[in-house]
């Protein structure tokens, strides 16, 4: 895990804060680039085991910066552990001085398997990540904002499966209606603030979690089959969505222009569920 320096705290102080969980892959990843392009110095956070993906990743970000200002930093955590997540906070604002922007992006999914067949651990498993470790996200980010006082942005991952259930993801379908609720109840609880609480759904997205876990359990061998055969009956769109299409609505949701939105739960799906 990093550390601070003086300099640090003093080159980054104009630039908003952005913690990323889960930030090694997939959506994670591609919400901060995208955030570091749009001008935030940005805490990739991930497991211990993800540490070299997220020093490549701190690389190409800190790779954008013109001045060889450090732009992202790799911090370590286990959002499972509320000691882990508490020192997440305190890591970013020891090096800037602020937390502005909280995207608790972190989240599993296990194989696909009917309800009656699951096994019983898998609920501990995907509640403990995707609801437990929102939580944390959302508590200390939010206690950390309160304390600064001008406001803030926190941002979930809910899911399609989060508005609507289905029988082979029970446990992920309950721990991403989790999310909703939590986010609905955060932003009631940190309106006052200034602080917004809003959540993306994602449907059919193009990452490595559809690739390895969804595309497999469905049946799906070949890249280009969920392409051809499934995003054409899941959504009016007809196609699967992109990890940087989720990033530009992040990318919209923590900006000033955002500012009246609070408590949402946005699909981003292409057309699988209507609200």
């Amino acid at each position: 895990m990093s550390t601070s320096t003086t300099s640090e705290t003093a080159s980054t102080s104009q630039r908003k804060t952005a913690l990323i969980t889960g930030a090694a892959q997939g959506i994670g990843r591609a919400v901060a680039l995208r955030l570091a392009r749009d001008g935030c110095w940005v805490g990739v956070v991930d497991l211990k085991s993800q540490e070299g993906a997220l020093t490549e990743l701190k690389d190409e970000i800190n790779a954008l910066s013109q001045d060889g200002e450090s732009r992202a930093e790799v911090i370590i955590a286990d959002v499972t552990d509320v000691k882990s997540v508490k020192n997440m906070v305190d890591t970013a604002v020891r090096i800037t001085g602020k937390l502005d922007i909280m995207v608790s992006n972190a989240g599993i999914l296990k194989p696909l398997v009917p309800f009656l067949e699951a096994p019983l651990s898998d609920w501990d498993d995907v509640m403990d990540v995707n609801a437990r470790g929102a939580y944390y996200c959302y508590r200390f980010a939010g206690e950390q904002m309160v304390k600064q006082g001008h406001g803030g942005r926190i941002v979930g991952a809910s899911s399609v499966m989060g508005k609507k259930g289905r029988d082979m993801v029970a446990t992920y379908s309950a721990s991403k209606f989790a999310v909703r609720g939590l986010t609905q109840s955060a932003a009631d609880a940190l309106g006052k603030y200034g602080i917004t609480v809003n959540a993306y759904a994602p449907g059919h997205i193009d990452t490595p979690m559809t690739h390895n876990t969804v595309l497999p359990s469905m049946g799906f061998t070949k890249p280009g089959e969920v392409h051809r055969t499934l995003a054409p009956k899941e959504g009016v769109l007809g196609r699967t969505g992109s990890a940087e299409e989720v990033a530009a609505w992040v990318s919209f949701i923590v900006s000033d222009g955002a500012g009246f939105i609070t408590g949402q739960t946005v699909g981003i799906d292409g057309g699988m569920h209507f609200d």
